[in-house]
């Protein structure tokens, strides 16, 4: 079970009471060393999250020791720890003459959450650049004849013998998708590529844990032309109030699929920071019964939409610990909550 782990300054302030200690350099400059947190019993890549708390408006650095047998992601006062190798690590996070001490004990266990049911993985969702192979898995395939399919700007694309990997690389652009089908089951993941001419965002994960908030409204042009608009939000916040959720819509066969893949964040941190959104639509979609899917990172949760004559949409939709609907069923000028 990925272990998330939650540690609000105001809570560690109160805490280092009996726990935390001052240690003072031989400068003028002091580190007040906010709490310390041990977090035992981590599998090998299972991922851990790790917050330092309030930093306001000041840039977090994460350092991990011994440096090297581990991944990170730093996200803002976050960053999500993977470790290669069993052992004792200490991660330590430093803001503003302040720093939180994490140590973490992994054990020589393999940490799997890919399950047995047919799954697309891509090693690489966001923070991907021009020309860099990105490994793309099938898993649990039904066939060992399998379809690949990839879309993107001058992709290269090397399948292994066996047929259940590849290695994909995108000339530029801004994503790029491949989908795999082994006759039964059909997934897709699509990869967002950095932009080489902004030096002031960064793409990002999502949070570990982060919750998408999506909700679904329907828009009537002169024509009478319908367009299904799904605004989605994180629960957690970023850096800015100028943060984008990076996403994605594909539509094949009247299937249609949105994928959200991280988040094009600030660099440096704003004194007014929200939740970051975006925006997707689908237009003129046909009356009928259309599979629908919604893509977080390298996971995929699946339902229907069902567009009636009248112009009512409604969702066979479960919602779960990643992704909520906010409603299942909309037209122009009502829409019923899911409560």
């Amino acid at each position: 079970m990925k272990k998330i782990i939650y540690i609000l300054m105001l809570f560690a302030t109160i805490v280092s009471i009996t726990s935390c200690k001052k240690t003072t350099s031989s400068s003028t400059t002091s580190i007040d060393n906010l709490f310390i947190e041990r977090i035992d019993n981590i599998k090998l890549k299972e991922p851990v999250l790790l917050s330092f708390g309030d930093a306001g408006t000041a840039i977090v650095d994460w350092q991990v020791t011994p440096n090297n047998n581990f991944e990170i992601s730093k996200v803002g006062k976050y960053a999500t720890v993977k470790f290669n190798n069993a052992g004792v690590y200490t991660a330590i996070a430093k803001s503003n003459n302040k720093q939180a001490t994490y140590i973490v004990t992994v054990v020589n266990t393999l940490y799997n959450d890919i399950g047995s049911s047919f799954s697309v993985t891509a090693s690489k969702i966001v923070g991907v650049n021009a020309n860099e192979d990105v490994l793309f898995t099938v898993n649990n395939p039904q066939s060992a004849n399998l379809i690949w399919d990839v879309k993107g700007q001058l992709p290269s694309v090397q399948i292994s013998p066996d047929q259940k990997s590849a290695l994909v690389s995108f000339k530029g652009g801004v994503s790029g998708t491949v989908t795999v089908s082994d006759g039964v089951n059909k997934q897709s993941r699509t990869v967002f590529l950095n932009d080489p001419s902004s030096s002031s965002i960064e793409n990002v994960p999502l949070i570990l844990g982060d919750k998408l908030i999506v909700t679904p409204s329907v828009e009537t042009d002169i024509n009478g032309i319908k367009t299904l608009k799904f605004t989605a939000n994180t629960t957690f916040n970023y850096q800015c109030n100028t943060d984008k959720i990076l996403s994605a819509v594909v539509t094949d066969n009247n299937e249609y699929q949105i994928s959200y893949g991280g988040v094009a964040m600030a660099l440096n941190p704003c004194s007014v920071i929200t939740t970051a959104n975006c925006s997707n639509s689908f237009v003129n979609m046909p009356i009928g019964l259309h599979p629908f899917s919604i893509n977080y990172e390298n996971k995929t949760f699946t339902g229907t939409i069902d567009v009636s004559a009248s112009g009512v949409f409604s969702f066979n939709w479960t919602n779960n610990n990643l992704v909520l609907l906010t409603s299942l069923q909309v037209s122009k000028g009502y829409r019923t909550i899911n409560r």
